[in-house]
């Protein structure tokens, strides 16, 4: 599940498109505009997506401004890019000190 703290721009995944009012379909990628505390309980957040504009009038009658945040999962890195990390571990700084001098 993503979390609160999600920035803007982050890729994410639909993992639950059960009972949305809204057209999301799971296992497609969005991207998150933000992530917005829901007004008549803040300690829940939902997830407004940069792909889906949601209708004023939805947004007025259930006090909603998006998907609830456990409708998705962060997007997994492309294998290309763990390949790398792989291949090629990152240095830590003693290692980079020692390359400096």
């Amino acid at each position: 599940m993503i979390s609160p703290h999600t920035p803007p721009g982050t890729k994410i995944v639909c993992i639950n498109d059960k009972r949305a009012i809204a057209p999301i379909k799971k296992n497609a990628v969005y991207t998150v505009a933000e992530i917005v505390p829901v007004e008549k309980s803040p300690s829940k957040f939902h997830v407004i997506l940069v792909e889906i504009d949601i209708d004023i009038t939805w947004q007025t009658m259930t006090d909603a401004k998006g998907f609830s945040l456990h409708r998705f999962r962060y997007l997994d890195l492309p294998r290309s890019i763990t390949d790398l990390l792989n291949v090629q571990p990152v240095k830590d700084d003693a290692d980079l000190e020692e390359t400096i001098v």
